[in-house]
This record gives C-alpha cells, structure tokens and sequence, in this order.
C-alpha cells in the first residue's frame, strides 16, 4: 500500500512537470524591447547635452561640438561585435557600456546568464528588467565619455 502511495506521487508530479514544460515549450519565444531601449538612449544623451537622430540599423548618432557618438544595443550573445565595431570604425574605437561603467570588452557571463533566466522566466509571463549593454563607437573628440546614461535596462516581451 505504501508503495502504490508513493508512485502515485511520483506520477503526479511527473504529470504536473510535463504539463508546465509543455506550456512553457508552447508560448512563443520572447522578444526583446529594442525600441524602448533606443529611447532610453536617447533621451540619456539629450539630457547629456547631445543632439540625437536615428542612424543606420538600431543605432543613435550623437553630436555635441567635436564628439560624435555611435551608440546602439549590443547583444549578450557577443555575435555582432565584430560587425558593431567594424561599422563604427568610421567614428571610432567602440567602447561598452553596461551597469554604470565603460568597458573596453563587453561583459560576457554576467549579462548571457542573466539574459537566459529572464527569457526562461518571461516565457512562464514573468517579466522583468535588467541591464543592458550599449556599444558605443566614439570619435577622437570626446573627451570623457558620459555614465548617467549607461546603466540602461532592457526587457523582454
């Protein structure tokens, strides 16, 4: 009698992990807010005294007297940096911004784990956000590079 107790637990909770696997498995792949993140850098470079406006694919062109910025989002996936900073180039050498500090490399582990738990959890409608990166090619005549705006956050849908 016992052991037929204690399968039928088993089964249940077998059941019961299928069955939320099956719903999760099932709800379309979360996407991320792209376009609210470009007006987070908008604005964050507005409120730094740059003048702003779309440039190229998901990027912002920045000016303020000799600076010009290029700053777009960068992927945790890291695939696109060759591409981010071949294209940026033309302006500079591309610096990263993420949590509130500028980086010569992009983060790596921190911001791909963090991203695989939010899109596993977005996918079961918890939604929430976390830190960004922001790929920013930067021309000679920058002197320093703004931080009130590099601790912007990104969400999936």
């Amino acid at each position: 009698m016992r052991f037929v107790r204690e399968g039928v637990c088993i089964v249940a909770i077998a059941v019961t992990t299928l069955g939320i696997k099956a719903f999760a498995l099932n709800r379309a792949e979360p996407q991320e807010t792209t376009a609210a993140y470009l007006r987070g850098l908008d604005a964050g470079l507005r409120s730094e005294g740059f003048a702003t406006r779309p440039y190229m694919a998901n990027s912002i062109l920045a000016t303020r007297g000799p600076c010009v910025l290029r700053a777009r989002p960068f992927s945790p996936y890291g695939f696109s940096r060759a591409s981010i900073e071949s294209k940026g180039a033309r302006i500079g050498p591309t610096q990263y911004a993420y949590e509130g500090r500028w980086r010569n490399d992009p983060p790596k582990i921190k911001p791909l784990t963090i991203f695989y738990v939010q899109r596993e959890l977005a996918r079961l409608g918890i939604v929430f956000d976390v830190p960004g990166i922001t790929a920013v090619s930067v021309s000679r005549g920058c002197r320093e590079l703004p931080v009130r705006w590099t601790d912007l956050t990104i969400r999936l849908q």
